[in-house]
């Protein structure tokens, strides 16, 4: 089921899985402008990520919307099925 969450100043409805870790729902979308990520080799890149509200929990960063919002649910999908 879509959940609507906050892309910065703009909502959009994408389709989140709970967060792996307490199975919230109040989940926050960060687009990938504005936010900066360093690599293990010291190499600066901007990125999204999908974060949690209630845990404080963070998903895997991603060049745009779509990317961290693919690799959250894989995450999530993953815990769930261990």
């Amino acid at each position: 089921m879509p959940r609507i969450v906050s892309v910065l100043n703009m909502s959009l409805t994408i389709d989140l899985q709970p967060c792996p870790f307490c199975n919230s729902a109040d989940l926050q979308v960060y687009e990938p402008e504005g936010v900066r990520v360093t690599e293990m080799d010291g190499y600066e890149t901007e990125a999204g990520f999908v974060a949690c509200n209630a845990c404080g929990a963070s998903g895997p960063p991603g060049l745009s919307v779509e990317a961290v919002t693919q690799r959250w649910n894989e995450r999530a999908m993953a815990k769930s099925a261990s």
